[in-house]
């Protein structure tokens, strides 16, 4: 079974206070369009007070994990290592 996993994708809300949603992008070709998968994440510590849980929300970010069963939420990442590669929102908002 793979359990490691790398992830590029953007910081979601904050679930519960070590616990958050990593959005990732997925191209559906037969409807023309991009889905968005959630995925629930924790810091390898599990401490709420850690560099995962302080990185602002949509900003652009690269994971390195594993895979864990998590009896609350089933399966879920175990953040080992985040790269911050674009703070914020990289979209522009329109005026």
């Amino acid at each position: 079974m793979i359990s490691n996993v790398f992830i590029l994708g953007r910081a979601g809300k904050i679930i519960e206070n070590d616990l958050r949603l990593i959005e990732v992008d997925r191209p559906s070709f037969e409807a023309q369009k991009i889905i968005i998968d959630y995925l629930p994440a924790k810091y390898w510590t599990r401490k709420p007070n850690n560099h995962f849980m302080k990185i602002p929300q949509e900003s652009y970010i690269a994971l390195k994990g594993r895979l864990e069963n998590d009896i609350k939420y089933g399966v879920i990442i175990i953040i080992e290592q985040v790269n911050t590669l674009f703070r914020g929102s990289f979209i522009e908002e329109k005026n």
